[in-house]
């Protein structure tokens, strides 16, 4: 990023009126292109999108995104602390009003891409994975634990072979012990990405079974070792990365995987729902 910045301190008097306009804004506060959508970014500096476009261009990428990414990087590998700062400066400049309709513009922009068909293609390669498993594993620590325990709520309705680990105050090593080539591990972990998870599916590799992640990036450790992966976008004006489309992700997996489960899934979770309602599971709002 700070090669990039350099780039475009150093052609500001080559650029156009509009295309200084765009440098300037971003020379100011380089976390912004992070934090916001090209469409936001360009209405801050008073220029149409395709200017961002073009300044991008003219520092060497083909595509808005890929200029976008080198800032993205850097802003997700700083500490909490840091981030925390930036929210404050963020909420100082446009008010706990600007910094809402960031953190809805980066949600909808993450999400936006799961109606691409390259998403499409990997979430069903992850779901055909682990309907193939004879076990499945779904590995989830700190933050990530609570939407894997969520995941595993709703489809252990058609998959009951499926468990979380860990468990208690266990390591997600310890919850695959019997592990067997035959079974399938899915890991979930975003920069800065849970040491016991990579290890867990480290060990899960070399046990020879199969690999699946939802992660943020192609480059992150879960990724290379996955047979079949879901990149997702975390940023946002939040001090720790966004869990929005991790979490839409997980719902949509569960969804394909009781489409393909066919009249099974559904008759399945018919059973499970007869049997909750039937042992008062749910608060009668007529008593």
């Amino acid at each position: 990023m700070d090669q990039v910045l350099r780039d475009i301190s150093r052609q500001l008097p080559e650029f156009s009126p509009q295309l200084a306009r765009a440098a300037r804004l971003i020379l100011d506060n380089p976390n912004a292109v992070a934090v916001s959508s090209m469409r936001r970014l360009a209405s801050d500096a008073d220029v149409s999108p395709p200017t961002m476009l073009r300044l991008a261009q003219r520092m060497g990428f083909e595509r808005y995104e890929d200029f976008r990414a080198i800032f993205k990087n850097r802003i997700t590998r700083n500490r909490y602390g840091e981030r925390a700062r930036d929210l404050h400066q963020a909420a100082g400049q446009d008010g706990v009003s600007g910094v809402i309709g960031r953190t809805v513009a980066e949600a909808v922009d993450s999400i936006r891409q799961f109606g691409e068909a390259p998403f499409t293609e990997d979430i069903e390669q992850i779901a055909d994975l682990l309907m193939s498993g004879r076990k499945i594993f779904v590995i989830g620590v700190s933050a990530m634990h609570g939407l894997v325990s969520s995941f595993h709520y709703v489809c252990r309705m058609v998959l009951p072979n499926m468990e979380v680990v860990p468990i208690g105050g266990s390591t997600p090593i310890d919850g695959l012990v019997a592990l067997q080539p035959e079974d399938v591990v899915l890991g979930v972990s975003i920069a800065p990405y849970a040491r016991g998870t990579v290890l867990a599916l480290q060990f899960a590799k070399d046990r020879g079974a199969k690999i699946a992640a939802i992660t943020d990036r192609h480059t992150s450790p879960l990724a290379q070792v996955a047979d079949a992966a879901v990149i997702v976008g975390t940023v946002s004006p939040h001090y720790f990365p966004t869990v929005i489309s991790t979490t839409t992700a997980l719902e949509i997996l569960s969804s394909v995987i009781a489409i393909k489960g066919g009249k099974g899934s559904v008759e399945a979770i018919a059973k499970y729902d007869t049997v909750m309602r039937s042992n008062n599971f749910y608060w009668d709002e007529d008593v």
